[in-house]
């Protein structure tokens, strides 16, 4: 909108000047001069512009979205992460200290027990690791084992 515009509207809405000089007339900036500067008088024009709003405001948010890594629901992650963790904790308690146990109990010194627990660990994380699923089935990991 150029000047002229701007002028014509302010005068058809009868806003008066604050100040009028040579080249340069200076109006107070009222709500009643914002409103009226921020209609364009073109319907097609003013949807374009509030689409265009809409678009920013959602690429703004995807990008907010996006720098806080919140695109997986936490919830979610943990509803599938807790079962895949007491299943290896049981695994680990229950199953592998009844096995170690007698073997352990054999060796001589610390070194020997820090040596077997070293090497089974790695075994059972790396069984974990290639799949885990096995640990939540104990029928899966028997005919896996087999």
């Amino acid at each position: 909108m150029d000047r002229s515009v701007v002028r014509r509207r302010l005068q058809a809405a009868k806003i008066k000047p604050v100040d009028k000089k040579e080249k340069k007339t200076i109006y107070e900036l009222t709500p009643e001069v914002e409103e009226l500067l921020a209609e364009s008088g073109n319907p097609k024009l003013d949807e374009v512009e509030l689409r265009i709003k809409e678009a920013d405001a959602r690429w703004k948010e995807a990008r907010a979205d996006e720098k806080t890594k919140r695109l997986v629901d936490p919830e979610l992650v943990l509803e599938r992460l807790i079962p895949v963790i007491k299943s290896l904790r049981d695994h680990l308690v229950f199953t592998y200290s009844a096995q170690a146990g007698p073997a352990l109990h054999k060796l001589k010194t610390g070194r020997q027990v820090s040596a077997a627990l070293k090497r089974d660990l790695t075994l059972i994380f790396s069984e974990f690791r290639e799949d885990f699923s096995c640990f939540m089935d104990p029928a899966k990991k028997k005919a896996r084992s087999a």
